[in-house]
């Protein structure tokens, strides 16, 4: 009883900020947060937007069958989260004032259709991830509190849906601050009494399997790199991620922001492995994809239990807010205002029409969560139509470096083309299921398309 408090507790606080957080005074604060965010306050919520259930549950399930393989894998993500704020969060200058979604930054290299095609790519990349986030909260909830499935789904959107759509990204940049330091706390702490209960360290180190700590474990370096390079590219300048790249008071702000992020992503993701991997030691028979909540249910003391699964929820809640705003408001400013227009600029009216949208996309994601039985495929099919189609175009254009429409049109197509031909034509078998080998190929495809059709005009141009 006193869990299921803590939790309900947890639940009205996110309430709670979504309607203190509503007085928004400009569209500009409901849309991009007023860009008037600190360092520490784009750390926070750029990794609690990131750190979702895939990053948590799913790796904690991939360590606990293979070892700390996963672990260095996942370093892949770090080390794109440090580049990006080595090499591109000092380019986002030029784009702080006048843009707040990953179209309006697309539209001035490639136009309109490069707004509108963005705004699809986001639709499908961000509708994935929230349907996979609404379930997992669906699931948290039946497996602690016996909650029906279907509840804890559509209560996990009722309550998301109250802040997104009230307050926008100024109350989900409030709760993901929030959240982050809840998760941040308490993956630690799970992570010491896991150890704990184990018998310390040094047990640690002599119970599990030998191939536990190789860094290929039983699937060689073939399998380890491909694994890198997919989650280094895998999720690579999604819209919520390129977001909290304009929110920032400068882009010094945003630059150490984001690295600070890439850099406790190695230890957050370091922590998240070895609870898996003690899982495995305390109870080899247990269901991998159940290694983390077996960690919160069976090594936390009384009291702290309830904090364990609120930990969860924070974890999976951060990263759903972010891409359910992040949809919203690239459905509103890269669809529907390119085609109908803005017919009215009354703040109330856009307050209005951008709830009423962020309300209908939950209640398609919640029907989505709801109906798909295999939704971790679907989340993987999703990241498909995001990187090899966007990610070359967007750093070229964050790069200012001017082509033609057609030079993005062709390029994308021949990147998202080859990821369908390798799906429905590859005999290849990974070593590693879910790697996104057709992901990096169609971003290679893409980016020699792009380089070939940028010089070839530039040379016909001198000619």
């Amino acid at each position: 009883m006193l869990d299921l408090i803590i939790v309900l507790l947890y639940l009205f606080c996110l309430v709670f900020i979504g309607l203190y957080s509503s007085k928004v005074k400009s569209y500009d604060q409901y849309g991009a947060g007023g860009k008037q965010y600190s360092a520490i306050i784009i750390f926070c919520t750029l990794t609690s937007s990131y750190v979702g259930g895939g990053f948590t549950i799913g790796l904690s399930e991939k360590t606990f069958s293979y070892g700390i393989l996963y672990i260095l894998a996942m370093f892949g993500f770090s080390l794109k989260e440090i580049l990006i704020a080595k090499y591109l969060a000092p380019k986002m200058a030029y784009f702080q004032k006048n843009c707040a979604t990953t179209g309006d930054i697309m539209e001035l290299s490639y136009g309109r259709i490069g707004r509108l095609l963005t705004g699809f790519a986001s639709i499908i990349v961000c509708g994935g991830i929230i349907g996979a986030q609404f379930a997992a909260c669906g699931n948290i909830l039946h497996t602690f509190f016996e909650l029906k499935f279907s509840h804890g789904v559509i209560l996990t959107a009722i309550v998301i849906v109250s802040y997104v759509s009230f307050g926008g990204l100024k109350s989900v940049i409030r709760v993901n601050v929030m959240n982050f330091i809840i998760l941040f706390i308490m993956i630690f702490l799970i992570c010491f009494f896991s150890l704990y209960k184990l018998g310390g360290v040094s047990q640690f180190l002599t119970l599990p399997p030998k191939s536990y700590f190789s860094p290929t474990g039983n699937l060689g370096y073939l399998a380890l790199f491909i694994l890198f390079v997919s989650f280094f590219f895998g999720e690579t300048l999604v819209p919520p991620y390129t977001q909290r790249l304009l929110i920032g008071t400068s882009t010094t702000e945003t630059k150490k922001g984001t690295l600070y992020s890439g850099l406790v992503s190695i230890l957050i993701f370091s922590a998240v492995g070895l609870i898996g991997m003690v899982s495995y030691v305390l109870k080899p028979s247990l269901e991998p994809n159940l290694a983390f909540p077996y960690a919160v249910s069976e090594v936390l003391p009384n009291g702290l239990r309830g904090l364990g699964v609120v930990a969860m929820l924070a974890i999976i809640i951060s990263s759903a807010d972010a891409f359910l705003n992040a949809i919203s408001i690239a459905i509103k400013k890269d669809i529907i205002e390119p085609i109908f227009g803005e017919k009215n600029t009354d703040l109330k009216h856009k307050l209005r029409s951008s709830r009423i949208i962020t309300i209908i996309t939950a209640l398609i994601a919640t029907i989505f969560a709801l109906s798909t039985e295999s939704v971790i495929d679907i989340l993987l099919y999703s990241y498909q139509f995001w990187t090899p189609f966007i990610l070359v175009p967007l750093v070229a254009a964050i790069y200012q470096i001017r082509t033609s429409k057609e030079t993005f049109l062709i390029s994308s197509i021949a990147g998202i083309g080859t990821v369908i031909l390798w799906n429905s034509f590859s005999t290849y078998s990974s070593p590693v299921k879910g790697s996104l080998e057709g992901v990096v190929l169609g971003i290679i495809v893409n980016f020699i398309v792009f380089v070939m059709l940028r010089f070839t005009k530039l040379n016909r141009a001198q000619k």
